[in-house]
């Protein structure tokens, strides 16, 4: 039945097909963000023309606020007054509802269904897609974009020009960590674009203790030793951890400051080493806030905790990114740190890149495994008791 649920803006601004009933105030909250800059009025934008050719799907009514109501609080109202589910991404608003003995469905589809740049294979269920692996044949480029990475069994493929092709394992050393080998799959997957200087723009993503961040610095450190690159750029967490101290309340300057972010290196060169490294501009931490403006040349750059990027942050750190550079994202969903990152979210929207025409230039990959240790394991199992 269409009309079984009543739907609210944030629902309508991802972009998801939906069915049911979109009320006047909704449609007005629609024509107000139309006017935002970037990614926000955009979205709302295609949502106002999604409506607009699929009439079908919705019921449009003409119900206003009362006198001083909010958008949210009229769906509730709404939804209780006529026997109504509320479809909501807004947990708030979710919760909310559920106070007021409203039925409402959280739909998580936004977090939980992101591209992860790996596809699983079965032997048997999948058997005609590996068929046309195994002879060659081309593949549909809307599922197995440029850099995308199947897993069957024990081998690794990676997707190029339509057509999937076996992967070897690749290593990292230098004098500042020892012989770094795959320990799964997905590692296997990340070394792979790692390795590949044509992909300049690289998504990692995964919980604690996957290797997202070890990866990257690592790989970023032996083409420091190499000369390959002229320095490493680090750009630090762009939010503080939920119910700890904001940046500006730490002591010291702003090397120490920026220092307390820079956890992965420190882990890998100590703090006096990084310290020198600094000094003599092998390495650069870069602070958000003044990254506009710069042209980063000859450098990697690493941009820590992605998670609590917004899509504007994103597109102005792939502005700064200059000649002979490439740029790596490190980022947990299960992390994110305030409701912005989560409802403008720049880790989302750099997965976009795989399905345009500069898919060659990005990767992503999804990690899955906790390689840290056995005790750091025991964190995921916390989070489930």
């Amino acid at each position: 039945m269409r009309n079984s649920y009543i739907l609210d803006t944030n629902i309508l601004l991802r972009g998801k097909d939906e069915k049911g009933i979109i009320s006047y105030p909704v449609i007005c909250e629609l024509d107000r963000l139309k006017t935002f800059s970037a990614e926000v009025g955009k979205d709302a934008r295609d949502a106002i023309y999604k409506i607009y050719s699929d009439t079908g799907n919705f019921t449009l009514e003409s119900e206003d606020k009362l006198e001083n109501e909010t958008v949210d609080d009229f769906l509730i109202r709404q939804a209780k007054s006529r026997g109504l589910t509320l479809k909501t991404l807004d947990l708030s608003l979710f919760l909310k509802a559920k106070a007021n003995g409203v039925e409402a469905i959280f739909d998580e589809y936004a977090y939980s269904n992101e591209y992860t740049g790996v596809t699983y294979l079965d032997d048997v269920s999948d058997g005609a897609t590996l068929e046309k692996i195994f002879r060659g044949e081309p593949l549909d480029p809307k599922e197995f974009p440029n850099n995308h990475f199947i897993i069957s069994d024990r081998l690794t493929y990676r997707v190029m020009e339509n057509r999937a092709e076996i992967i070897k394992n690749q290593s990292i050393s230098s004098i500042y960590v020892q012989r770094i080998t795959p320990k799964n799959l997905e590692q296997r997957c990340a070394f792979e674009l790692l390795s590949d200087k044509r992909v300049t723009v690289l998504s990692f993503s995964g919980t604690y203790g996957t290797g997202k961040s070890l990866l990257m610095m690592s790989y970023a450190l032996q083409e420091l030793e190499k000369g390959s690159i002229a320095k490493i750029v680090i750009v630090p967490n762009n939010s503080a951890v939920a119910s700890t101290k904001e940046l500006a309340a730490l002591p010291g300057g702003i090397f120490e400051k920026e220092l307390s972010y820079t956890a992965t290196l420190i882990d890998l060169l100590g703090i006096d080493r990084l310290r020198k490294m600094v000094e003599t501009e092998q390495i650069e931490i870069l602070p958000m806030a003044v990254a506009r403006g710069r042209n980063l040349i000859n450098s990697i750059v690493i941009a820590t905790e992605s998670q609590n990027l917004t899509s504007q942050h994103a597109q102005l750190l792939l502005g700064r990114i200059g000649a002979d550079s490439r740029i790596f994202f490190d980022g947990d969903w299960a992390q994110t740190d305030q409701k912005l990152f989560r409802n403008n979210s720049g880790l989302r929207q750099l997965n976009k890149l795989a399905f345009t025409e500069h898919s060659k230039l990005f990767g992503t990959v999804q990690l899955r495994s906790i390689e840290r240790s056995e005790t750091a394991r025991l964190a995921e199992v916390l989070g489930k008791l």
